[in-house]
């Protein structure tokens, strides 16, 4: 390595203002090192491995390993890539590690990878995907941050993520725990056009959170959840919604997604449709607002038992909400018993129909005290055998008091 630090204590020793260049290993290598070992300043590229490799390095008595300011996968200039083969940073193992206001553009695989039972670390105020300049697009070999099982309390927030290679802007897997991508404020992150998805989640996170994140121009979707659960997107909280826009699709979702909640957010401006739906079962999707997403609002197909869709506005698509072939999916109230229900569906300015529900695998659709006007062909549409082609009533007059109407339909039959 260019600096290896053994198995100690640290307190107060700093590593800077170095160039760490064209070793044989990791640019830097603390192993077992306790207390407030700070690297920063330096420019660390060209190395056989990571460019920063911080492995079980711990917290002692309030005083943490830090890796701050450094210039990492670059060349003199700051505006090209001279590639650490590895990770920009990996933080394995350890407690309370922290990467702040680094540099890091064209490493051969991760920006900054999270791993083996890493405890509290904090990523912040970093440029992961771009020149010295903010702007030069040099993104690294794959995501720009990599959250791997076992590693919890791992907070990113305030960082630009652009321009990688890989799947994601930033991906969390399976066996992770809070996890907090963004906040209010200063605290939100950026991400743009990396790879096919701008954040990707997957397996029980739990307690991790996404929030008031702009998420912009990935490939596929914006955010991809893969049997994602006890995930929260989003909050009723101001400041705590996301934006997400100018992608494919906003969400693609599939699996069991319990406990996991999209709320608040605003998904617009994507070419096929602001959420997909694919066998989701169990997700809340609560007061966002989807708006001009091509042909759909949302699309759910499959199995979508214990998903519902509350309170959100969707409008300016060919069709607001399309079930295509999709069971057991609620949208607006559970019960239907309410007026001005808080779990209605606003679902207006669709140039088609405001709901279509398509297909003989379409069954137990339950639309409930939404409010759904305004849009140019139908409000709710069955078709193909969708929620067994219920029978319309027909409507002769109404007034703020009374709707009056006929059903047609056998003895006995119970029509919702």
């Amino acid at each position: 390595a260019g600096v290896e630090l053994n198995p100690g204590l640290y307190n107060n020793t700093f590593i800077e203002n170095n160039i760490l260049t064209a070793g044989g290993a990791d640019g830097v290598y603390a192993n077992g090192t306790i207390g407030s070992l700070t690297i920063a300043g330096n420019r660390i590229g060209g190395n056989a491995r990571s460019g920063v490799r911080m492995e079980n390095a711990f917290n002692f008595k309030g005083f943490v390993p830090v890796v701050a300011n450094n210039t990492i996968g670059l060349d003199a200039a700051g505006n090209a890539a001279q590639p650490n083969a590895g990770q920009g940073i990996i933080f394995l193992g350890g407690r309370d590690g922290s990467a702040i206001n680094n540099t890091i553009g064209g490493n051969g695989f991760y920006g900054v990878v999270v791993t083996g039972a890493a405890a509290g670390t904090t990523i912040t105020g970093n440029r992961i995907g771009v020149g010295t300049d903010g702007t030069t697009a040099i993104g690294n070999g794959q995501s720009g941050v990599f959250v791997l099982a076992g590693s919890s309390g791992t907070t990113i927030v305030g960082n630009t993520i652009r321009n990688n290679n890989g799947m994601a802007g930033i991906q969390v897997v399976d066996g992770t725990s809070s996890t907090t991508i963004g906040g209010s404020g200063s605290s939100a992150n950026l991400l743009v056009n990396n790879g096919l998805f701008g954040i990707t989640v997957s397996g029980d996170v739990s307690g991790s959170r996404v929030l008031g994140n702009l998420v912009s121009s990935h490939t596929t979707a914006n955010i991809y959840l893969n049997n994602a659960r006890n995930l929260a997107i989003g909050s009723a909280t101001a400041g705590e919604e996301n934006t997400f826009e100018t992608a494919d699709y906003g969400v693609y979702a599939g699996g069991n997604l319990s406990g996991t909640t999209i709320e608040g957010n605003t998904f617009q401006q994507h070419s096929l449709g602001g959420m997909v739906l694919t066998g989701a079962e169990g997700l809340s999707v609560i007061d966002n607002t989807v708006d001009d997403n091509g042909a759909y609002g949302i699309y759910g197909t499959g199995d979508l038992t214990g998903t519902t869709l509350q309170g959100n506005t969707i409008s300016n698509h060919t069709v607001g909400v399309l079930v295509d072939n999709g069971a057991n999916l609620t949208i607006g109230s559970a019960n239907g018993t309410l007026v001005s229900d808080p779990d209605a569906n606003v679902i207006t300015k669709n140039t088609s129909a405001g709901v279509v529900v398509n297909g003989a695998g379409s069954q137990n659709v339950s639309i409930l005290s939404n409010s759904i006007f305004e849009n140019d062909f139908i409000g709710i549409s069955l078709s193909a055998g969708g929620n067994a082609l219920a029978r319309t009533p027909t409507l002769t007059s109404a007034t703020t008091t009374a709707v009056v109407g006929s059903i047609t339909g056998t003895d006995g039959d119970v029509y919702r």
